[in-house]
């Protein structure tokens, strides 16, 4: 079907084509039981040959930089084809968290610049960004839209609120003291327990335009 397409797309234009394969990647293996051997035997197929390659967007636009755009709508892929599952009333507390997260560590970034840290506070980093990135889960706000389990997606989402505070005055405090408290080092330390995704995550890319 690829090789068709592209061809298809040559013969029409005369230009390479390219085709974005765009998959909801946390279905793999949960709603989605084969998907990651799918992939897998996609891949192993392409390798065999020379006629499709593979590259990223930002690689192709690279190369071949667009010659006209297009505007999309804005939209989403909940119910009504806009937002109304993620912002409505029973969600409002929810963002108003997470806008003060993400400025809590936007404001990090700037008391670090220039400042270099130990090892316990490139921990207390990293997990402020994962206590952030796990409340930015858009599944909070769904789960309480569809009140499918409302219950479980506040608590989770206060929680991971918490956590990020707790981190974020755990940093501060060592900017300003140059040492962790015995206090936070337990508190950190159980926050790692429960939550230790990404072990190798850069706070950078919270900070880097």
């Amino acid at each position: 079907m690829l090789r068709e397409r592209l061809r298809t797309h040559w013969r029409q234009t005369g230009e390479r084509g390219i085709v974005v394969a765009a998959f909801d990647t946390e279905l793999f293996g949960h709603w989605w039981f084969e998907g990651p051997q799918w992939v897998y035997e996609l891949l192993r197929q392409l390798a065999r040959g020379s006629d499709i390659g593979l590259t990223t967007c930002g690689e192709s636009l690279r190369r071949q930089p667009p010659r006209r755009t297009v505007a999309l709508r804005e939209s989403s892929w909940g119910d009504g084809g806009d937002h109304r599952v993620w912002w409505q009333e029973g969600t409002r507390r929810l963002w108003r968290d997470l806008y003060q997260a993400e400025c809590g560590m936007q404001g990090l970034g700037v008391l670090c610049r220039g400042k270099k840290g130990g090892r316990q506070f490139a921990r207390i980093l990293r997990q402020c960004g994962r206590e952030l990135l796990l409340l930015q889960a858009s599944d909070w706000p769904f789960m309480i839209s569809t009140r499918s389990t409302p219950d479980h997606a506040q608590r989770r989402a206060a929680q991971h609120y918490d956590n990020f505070q707790r981190c974020r005055r755990m940093a501060e405090r060592y900017l300003a003291d140059g040492a962790v408290a015995e206090e936070d080092r337990r508190t950190l330390e159980r926050m790692e327990r429960q939550d230790a995704l990404f072990p190798e995550l850069d706070p950078g890319v919270f900070w880097e335009g």
